[in-house]
């Protein structure tokens, strides 16, 4: 009987513990407000080699705040802070990566070098394709903002290739 006890007690603290560091908290009332949040296509290069998307996010208000990562889709971008006068935006720059490439599978290890490992795509959020979660702080606590309702902006082309901020 106490062995059963003891089984049912560590898996009830397993399945607990499990579920903490999966769930993640959005703010519902953030220090900040945001106006309309854009997603703008662009390409670079000659035959368009290089494509990728623009995220702007404009501040209406709580400026002191400062938004320092973006959750799109299947990737995560620093933020850029940009600000002329009383206008605050922030802005990421994402390049579209899903190149295929070859994988050299031989008998010989040496063949096999310069093979590339795998992408790990996997975010801590469920995003819908207009989603997008702002990563702040708040003093010592990482917080996390949901932005919905992105809005499309006209496709834009660059003649050379967006520098990427790391």
């Amino acid at each position: 009987m106490k062995h059963i006890l003891n089984i049912l007690f560590g898996g009830v603290t397993l399945l607990a513990f499990a579920q903490c560091g999966s769930s993640q908290v959005f703010e519902s009332n953030p220090p900040f407000s945001l106006d309309t949040a854009h997603i703008e296509p662009w390409t670079a290069g000659e035959a368009d080699q290089y494509k990728g998307v623009n995220l702007f996010f404009p501040v209406a208000s709580g400026k002191e705040i400062i938004l320092d990562t973006v959750y799109f889709r299947t990737t995560k971008a620093p933020l850029m802070r940009i600000q002329k006068g009383s206008y605050l935006v922030y802005k990421a720059t994402i390049e579209n990566k899903e190149q295929p490439y070859d994988i050299i599978m031989h008998a010989d290890p040496k063949k096999e070098f310069g093979n590339q490992p795998p992408r790990n795509t996997h975010l801590p959020f469920q995003l819908e394709h207009d989603q997008a979660v702002l990563s702040y702080s708040d003093g010592e606590q990482r917080k996390y903002y949901k932005v919905t309702g992105m809005q499309l902006a006209p496709a834009i082309h660059y003649e050379d290739r967006p520098a990427l901020k790391n």
